[in-house]
């Protein structure tokens, strides 16, 4: 957007939204599999957070499953040498894999890039397929989160300033059987936001009539 005004051309900005394959995914009837997963690419920015989770998998504190490119090379060693660890890797996955993955999940956690928050996308892409999919997520806060779902936000935010240590603490305690019901209700809304505002019907219905079309 910046680059845009600089050059004087009217531009608007147009929110993710959630994929067509996602929107008419059969869901999965594996529920609980795993407390927490992360499914993205490796970037430094997630290392830390991802690396406080697999030591707790490693001491049997939770579940957790990673599916991602690049983790392999970084961090895994410790979390897969422990013989009590919850914890698995999945590399590159299909679209049915993820799925799959999301959900067996009790929460799905979302890391956004660096590079992204500096654009200001509000929400990454992320955000919006798990909507989509019917999950529970917990993701890093981004300024527009609240302009895009709605206040208070369907979802738990881990804030900047708190440590990974805290984050997990949190990620377990929200993974607890007591909160299932708490989980579901506001994974409920955060689909019937997504379905409602942030579909590719949508977004082409936005871009017509911000064209005037």
């Amino acid at each position: 957007m910046p680059w845009y005004d600089k050059a004087g051309i009217d531009c608007e900005f147009m929110r993710f939204y959630a994929d067509s394959k996602i929107l008419t995914a059969a869901p999965s009837q594996i529920y609980n599999l795993y407390d927490v997963s992360f499914v993205g690419t490796y970037y430094p920015e997630r290392e830390s957070l991802v690396h406080e989770l697999m030591k707790s998998a490693a001491r049997g504190d939770l579940s957790f499953r990673l599916i991602g490119d690049g983790w392999d090379k970084h961090i895994l060693a410790p979390a897969l040498a422990a013989p009590e660890a919850k914890f698995s890797y999945g590399g590159r996955a299909d679209y049915e894999e993820v799925l799959r993955t999301w959900h067996a999940s009790k929460i799905c956690l979302n890391i956004h890039q660096d590079g992204l928050k500096k654009l200001g996308v509000q929400a990454n892409l992320r955000c919006y397929e798990l909507g989509a999919a019917g999950c529970f997520m917990a993701s890093d806060h981004v300024e527009g989160m609240e302009e895009a779902f709605g206040t208070p936000l369907p979802f738990k935010t881990l804030p900047d300033d708190w440590t990974d240590r805290k984050k997990t603490d949190a990620l377990i305690e929200w993974a607890e059987e007591d909160w299932t019901d708490w989980r579901r209700k506001r994974a409920s809304y955060l689909k019937e936001v997504v379905l409602a505002k942030h579909t590719p019907q949508r977004r082409a219905e936005q871009i017509l009539e911000s064209a005037k079309l």
